[in-house]
C-alpha cells in the first residue's frame, strides 16, 4: 500500500461522520430540489425509438405539409363487430366538430380532433363496413402526457355513455407508453423486495451479522436517490425525456455494484480485525488498500457508460452520463467511512472466521497435538512449537486443532 493510499485511508477514517452526514444531505437536498423521472418525461416518443424511425420521419413531414401532425399519439377508438349503430357514428363526427370548435365543456384543452370511420367500404383500406370509428386527438404543447391521457378518458368516457352496447377505449403510442410505465411501476417495489432480502440474506450468512447488510443497503439507499434524480435532471438540462423503464436498470445496476464495493471492504476490514489490528487502524488499512481497486472499477463503469452517448435512443443518451457521474462518485459513498462508525461492526466481523485468520500452519499445530502430555514440562514444549506460551484462554495451537480439549494434553486450556 502506497503512502497516497493509506494517507486516503486515515482521510476516510478521520471524516468518517462528515462524509456520512454529507451523502444523507447530498440525497435529501436532490430529492427535493431536483425533478424525478415522473416529473422530467415530455412525452417525446424519439426517447423510445431510433431518431431516424420512419415513424418519426412521417410525423414530421405531416407537420410540414399540414401545419400540423395528422398522425396522434393519443386515440380514440369505438368498436362493435356487430356494426355501429347510425346515432353512435354520428355522435362520434359531432364530439370531433365540437371540440374542434371548443364548445365541449371540460374538454377545451383538446386543440383538436380528427373523426375516421369506416361507414363507407374502401377497398382494400378497410375489411369490414359500420364498425369501427377512431378519433384522432391533437393538443397544444402545453398540455403533458398525463393531462393528454386524462382528457382522453374523459371523452370515452362521453363516448360510451352514447352507446353502452359497443366498446370504447384510449390507445396509442402515449397510451401504450403510460400502460407500461404502470406495470413497471406495480413491479418496481416487488423487485425491491427481491433483492433487498437477497442481499440480506447473502452479506448476513457470510459475515454471520446483522449490521454489515444494514451498512450495504443504506449506502444502497442513499445511491438510489441521488442517482434517480441526477439522471432526470441531466435528461431534463439536454432535454431528453427520461421514460420510467430505466428506474429497474438504475435499480439493478446500485444492487449488483454497492453490493460488490462492499463485500471488498467487509472482507478486508474483518481480516484486519483478524490479525489483531484496532478498529480504526482496521479501517484505515482497508480503504487505503482497496482505494485502487473501487476507483478502477468505478472508471471501467463510467468509460463503458460514455459509449452510451452515441446510442440512437434518446433515454440511453441521458442515461450514459448519469450513470457515469454516478460511478465516479461511488468510491466516496457511506460504505468504507461507515465501517467504523458503529464500533458494532467491528466486533460483528470478529466472529470464529477471524479468529482463525490468526492461527498457525497445520504442521505446527499437528505437531502439537501429538504430544498429548501433561505437566508444566510439556506444556511449554508445546507452546513452544506453536509459537507462543499455551494458556487457557484459546490460544493459537487450541483454536486450530479444532479439539482444544486436549490441546498440549490439558484439560485445563478450554475456557
Amino acid at each position: 500500500m502506497t503512502s497516497a493510499h493509506a494517507g486516503f485511508g486515515r482521510l476516510v477514517v478521520t471524516l468518517r461522520w462528515p462524509l456520512v452526514i454529507f451523502w444523507v444531505a447530498a440525497a435529501i437536498v436532490t430529492t427535493l430540489a431536483l425533478p424525478s423521472i415522473e416529473e422530467s418525461q415530455n412525452g417525446a416518443l424519439g426517447d423510445l425509438v431510433p431518431n431516424e424511425s420512419a415513424a418519426l420521419d412521417a410525423e414530421l413531414r405531416s407537420n410540414r405539409l399540414f401545419g400540423f401532425p395528422v398522425l396522434s399519439r393519443t386515440v380514440v377508438v369505438k368498436r362493435d363487430a356487430a356494426g355501429l349503430s347510425p346515432l353512435a357514428q354520428a355522435s362520434t363526427v359531432e364530439r370531433a366538430v365540437a371540440l374542434n370548435r371548443d364548445t365541449l365543456p371540460e374538454l377545451e384543452r383538446i386543440g383538436g380532433a380528427i373523426p375516421v370511420l369506416n361507414t363507407v367500404a374502401v377497398p382494400p383500406f378497410t375489411r369490414e363496413q359500420g364498425t369501427t370509428a377512431v378519433t384522432y386527438l391533437l393538443f397544444g404543447l402545453d398540455t403533458g402526457p398525463g393531462a393528454q391521457l386524462d382528457l382522453a378518458e374523459q371523452l370515452a368516457g362521453r363516448a360510451q355513455a352514447t352507446d353502452p352496447g359497443s366498446f370504447t377505449g384510449v390507445t396509442g403510442a402515449l397510451a401504450a407508453r403510460e400502460a407500461q410505465s404502470r406495470l413497471i411501476a406495480d413491479a418496481l417495489p416487488l423487485v425491491e423486495l427481491c433483492t433487498v432480502l437477497l442481499v440480506v440474506l447473502a452479506i448476513g450468512l457470510h459475515y454471520r451479522a446483522l449490521l454489515a447488510p444494514l451498512v450495504t443497503l443504506a449506502a444502497i439507499a442513499v445511491a438510489y436517490l441521488i442517482t434517480v434524480r441526477v439522471v432526470a435532471w441531466v435528461g431534463q438540462s439536454v432535454d431528453v425525456s427520461v421514460p420510467s423503464e430505466v428506474q429497474p436498470v438504475i435499480v439493478v445496476l446500485l444492487f449488483g455494484v454497492l453490493t460488490d464495493y462492499a463485500i471488498f471492504f467487509l472482507s478486508r476490514f474483518r481480516l484486519r480485525l483478524a490479525e489483531g489490528a484496532p478498529a480504526h487502524d482496521a479501517a484505515r488499512a482497508a480503504a487505503g488498500e482497496l482505494v485502487g481497486t473501487i476507483v478502477a472499477a468505478g472508471v471501467t463503469v463510467a468509460a463503458a457508460s460514455a459509449a452510451l452517448l452515441v446510442a440512437e435512443l434518446g433515454f440511453f443518451q441521458t442515461f450514459g452520463p448519469g450513470w457515469r457521474s454516478r460511478s465516479c462518485s461511488v468510491s466516496s459513498s457511506p460504505s468504507p467511512s461507515s465501517l467504523r462508525c458503529s464500533r458494532s461492526a467491528a466486533t460483528a466481523c470478529s466472529g470464529p472466521r477471524a479468529r482463525d485468520a490468526t492461527c498457525p500452519p497445520r504442521s505446527a499445530t499437528r505437531s502439537v497435538r501429538t504430544r498429548r502430555r501433561t505437566g508444566p514440562s510439556a506444556r511449554a514444549r508445546c507452546g513452544s512449537r506453536a509459537g507462543g506460551p499455551c494458556s487457557p484462554c484459546w490460544a493459537p495451537a487450541c483454536c486450530c486443532s479444532r479439539r482444544p480439549r486436549v490441546c498440549c494434553g490439558s484439560t485445563s486450556a478450554r475456557r
